[in-house]
């Protein structure tokens, strides 16, 4: 209890006070690939309507905008905020990106207005059923939840080892990398990944979507992204 406390506070740290070092740290754990596995999910996004939930630093509301959507983003973060605002000015984008900054049951929106939700690398909180409740009630009748949960390295090496260790520790892989055969890591993931999965669809079925879990295979990663499709009004 204890370390996830510690681990907790960290996060809180790196998206609050320390929100300046996200990129780097980012780019760090990842060896680059942060940023790639974020433009990959992006391919399963419908336009031209997107609300973009927990948008950090604000890299892909430039990239959307660039694909020419109309972006509303969410951060309960305000340096989370001010950091994607500042990238925004740089970026000369004045009109169809809008920041707001609220917890995601209270958002004050008009029901079925999105063609799709974003979320990429959120914590926990997204899979909450008063979460996932009020996104179902924002997407529209035919809408799309798209969530980002994990991207990890793949191959060997040390700096690899070193990275999966810290995933690990912190909970944002299910499994260590390193120090088990080939087969032993197979059989322990497919047992822990099948269990967290199907526990993922069944809170997303009870919410009024049906998923599709798909992993994205790179050159040295892998990512997984879960594509969610309105199934009704369930909530409306």
């Amino acid at each position: 209890m204890l370390w996830k406390r510690i681990v907790e506070f960290g996060f809180y740290l790196l998206y609050n006070q320390l929100a300046w070092s996200y990129d780097a740290v980012s780019w760090g754990v990842s060896r680059g690939e942060w940023r790639k596995w974020q433009l990959t999910s992006l391919e399963f996004v419908k336009g031209p309507a997107v609300l973009e939930i927990a948008h950090g630093p604000g890299h892909m509301l430039v990239e959307m905008h660039r694909r020419g959507w109309q972006v509303v983003a969410l951060d309960l973060s305000s340096s989370m905020g001010r950091l994607a605002q500042a990238r925004l000015k740089r970026q000369g984008i004045k009109d169809g990106v809008s920041l707001i900054q609220s917890r995601i049951p209270m958002l004050p929106l008009q029901s079925a207005q999105f063609d799709t939700v974003l979320s990429q690398f959120p914590t926990d909180f997204i899979f909450k059923g008063d979460t996932l409740k009020a996104l179902h009630r924002l997407l529209k009748p035919a809408g799309r939840l798209v969530i980002l949960p994990e991207g990890h390295l793949t191959g060997s090496g040390w700096v690899t080892n070193v990275i999966d260790w810290l995933f690990y520790i912190t909970g944002q892989t299910l499994a260590k990398r390193s120090d088990k055969s080939s087969d032993e890591l197979d059989d322990e993931l497919e047992g822990l990944e099948g269990l967290f999965w199907e526990n993922v669809c069944d809170q997303l079925s009870t919410a009024g979507f049906d998923a599709e879990i798909k992993t994205i295979e790179r050159e040295r990663s892998c990512a997984t992204v879960i594509v969610a499709y309105k199934k009704g009004e369930m909530f409306v």
